[in-house]
């Protein structure tokens, strides 16, 4: 799958245009509770367990400072009910600082730049039907997430 982002994007981010620590990022993130509750032997069987998550139409090439400012958000809430809040915090803020972004990128609404550039670039690719993939994708998400809480509820 990340050959064929690679391949459809043309090896740059699809936010900023570089070409430096590029990676296949999912638009929308598989829920980390569904992924933590499997044991994976390769990235084959992940693939193909967490799908529609790896599908093609949801998965975007970006550097790694843009992938940073995408997913911030999603990381802090996700770790923030592992490991607190604060713990949480420390832990995003070191993977930002890695990425290279900066609090003035988070300040002027990194974040939403980069999804609306990622969002653009999808439409220009899938068409008006984008829309209905989205739609798709992130009530897959809402049932693999209420799938694991419940099962949560049910091993106590």
């Amino acid at each position: 799958m990340r050959q064929r982002v690679f391949h459809r994007d043309y090896g740059t981010c699809a936010s900023c245009g570089s070409r430096e620590r590029v990676e296949a990022a999912h638009i929308v993130p598989p829920p980390i509770e569904y992924l933590l509750s499997h044991n994976y032997e390769n990235d084959e069987q992940l693939e193909r367990d967490a799908s529609p998550f790896y599908r093609l139409e949801n998965m975007v090439l970006l550097c790694r400072k843009c992938h940073m400012l995408l997913d911030y958000p999603h990381l802090l809430q996700e770790f923030s009910t592992r490991h607190g809040r604060e713990e949480a915090a420390e832990l995003v803020m070191k993977a930002l600082i890695d990425a290279g972004v900066k609090l003035e990128d988070l300040k002027s609404g990194g974040h939403k730049r980069v999804m609306e550039s990622v969002i653009e670039r999808m439409f220009d690719i899938y068409g008006r039907d984008y829309l209905e993939i989205l739609e798709e994708l992130e009530k897959a998400r809402q049932e693999h997430s209420g799938q694991r809480v419940r099962g949560d509820a049910t091993e106590r």
